[in-house]
């Protein structure tokens, strides 16, 4: 009998392997390494609603996330706080809709907001992170909006309206071209390397910056 190696198993799961297949490596603890081919088998037809269902309820219990449902486009929705602050994340474990409460994803290692809600109706934080861009972000947060302490250039991929403050404080922005169309509450943007406000929407507070 030859033993498989694990790139060569990778390799096969991209290219077709079976639900058995990939939830053996769940069952390895190699989640990230899968994900992509689970949604992908998804969004194919090769992965039925039913295993991603399984699939979807191991990594939830995994991370103690509760009032979950499975949408028909295989998207997580969420009418409780979600809270996956300094789970020694690289990437989002799932693919999330809609998020009736708070979202907290803050104190990882996340480079990409790929796989976050499409709306949150209070909180959203992604601060203390290694983000560049807040694209794959949500467009709709009913609350806060926190994304500071990470590497952003861009506020590109910004939420649409962000119903409370949007902090941005603590990063490396040259401008604030793609910042949210209204803000509710304060707009917090000091410690970057800002010379303008050009790109602001409607902000409904104060707008606090290193700018006189």
């Amino acid at each position: 009998m030859v033993l498989k190696g694990f790139s060569e198993f990778i390799n096969e799961s991209t290219t077709g392997a079976t639900y058995a297949d990939l939830k053996l490596l769940l069952e390895l603890g190699i989640v990230d390494d899968i994900q992509d081919d689970m949604y992908l088998g998804f969004d194919k037809g090769s992965i039925s609603y039913d295993e991603l269902l399984d699939w979807v309820t191991q990594i939830c219990d995994k991370y103690e996330i509760e009032g979950w449902t499975l949408n028909s486009k295989g998207l997580i929705d969420v009418d409780r706080r979600v809270n996956l602050d300094n789970k020694s994340l690289t990437r989002l474990p799932l693919r999330f809709g809609e998020i009736s409460v708070d979202f907290w994803c803050s104190f990882n290692q996340l480079t990409s907001l790929e796989g976050s809600p499409s709306s949150v109706g209070r909180n959203f934080s992604c601060t203390r992170n290694q983000l560049t861009s807040l694209e794959g972000g949500p467009n709709l947060v009913g609350g806060d909006f926190m994304c500071s302490r990470n590497y952003l250039i861009t506020l590109e991929g910004s939420p649409q309206e962000v119903g409370g403050d949007f902090s941005c404080f603590n990063n490396e922005l040259t401008t604030l071209e793609g910042a949210p169309k209204r803000v509710g509450g304060d707009f917090l943007c000091r410690s970057n390397q800002l010379t303008s406000l050009d790109g602001i929407g409607k902000v409904g507070g104060t707008i606090r910056s290193d700018i006189k």
